[in-house]
Formats: C-alpha cells, structure tokens, sequence
C-alpha cells in the first residue's frame, strides 16, 4: 500500500527490498483511497493522523515502480507486477474482453459483450434465487 499514514519513502524503499527477498511471483500496489465517514479518514481530518502529501505518493509509486522493474517484474497493469509468465490470466483475459463465467454470491460473468452480476444478498442467494442483470457495458458508473 502506497500513501499509508506515516508512511515514508525510506519505508516503501525497505518493504521493496523485502518483498523481494521473498521472491514472490506476482506483487499488487495500491494507493490509499480514504473513503468518506471512515475512522480513518475522520482521524486525519482532525489532524490526528496524516497522509504523505501527493507529491511525496507519486514519488512512492516510481520507487516501486523502477525497483520492481529492475528486479526484473513486469508492470503489467497500474496495480500490478508479475515476474515473466505469472501475470493474473483473469485480469488479462478482462483487457482483451474475453468472456467468462463467474460462480456463487456476487459473481460476475461476461457474455456475448454483456456484463451480469449474480446477486449480493446471502439470503437470496442461498434460497436459490440466482436472478442475473444485465450491465449495460457502457454506463459510466459500471466498474466491472
């Protein structure tokens, strides 16, 4: 995570050097998002926690992007890095708008251009009720 309170460049530059000691195949990075009426976001508001400034985030997000390349990780999507071979195959079969099936609660599926979404409700979905909406692909406020 990149943009942590506290967090410093000295701190991405030590967890890089030991996530790669450890050698894993595939890394994902993210930035902080301070999500609206969090105690996280309400404490920092107040002054009791703060967050590195943007400037000092960006620089944070080349560090890690520059250190993971050279230890020889591909950046392969903006949160992601995968040694040669491991990227995630569901990620890149969504960029190259292949089609797949998801299964079970708040599984999403893609077919035939089409976005569904299996529901949310637990309940629901334990009494079998299953009912798929289509998403229409095209609406902005459709993250999937």
């Amino acid at each position: 995570m990149l943009g942590l309170p506290t967090q410093n460049l000295q701190d991405i530059q030590t967890d890089l050097n030991r996530i790669i000691e450890l050698n894993p195949e595939h890394i994902s990075v993210y930035s902080l998002i301070l999500e609206e009426g969090t105690l996280l976001q309400q404490r920092i508001e107040k002054g009791e926690l703060y967050t590195p400034s943007e400037v000092i985030e960006r620089k944070m997000y080349w560090t890690v992007k520059n250190t993971l390349e050279e230890a020889g990780y591909k950046h392969y999507e903006i949160s992601n890095y995968a040694k040669p071979g491991f990227e995630s195959k569901h990620n890149m079969d969504c960029w190259e708008q292949k089609e797949y099936i998801g299964f079970g609660l708040a599984a999403h599926s893609y077919i035939n251009n089409i976005r569904y979404s299996n529901t949310e409700n637990l309940e629901l979905y334990c009494r079998g009720r299953r009912p798929r909406r289509p998403e229409n692909k095209n609406n902005p406020r459709n993250t999937n």
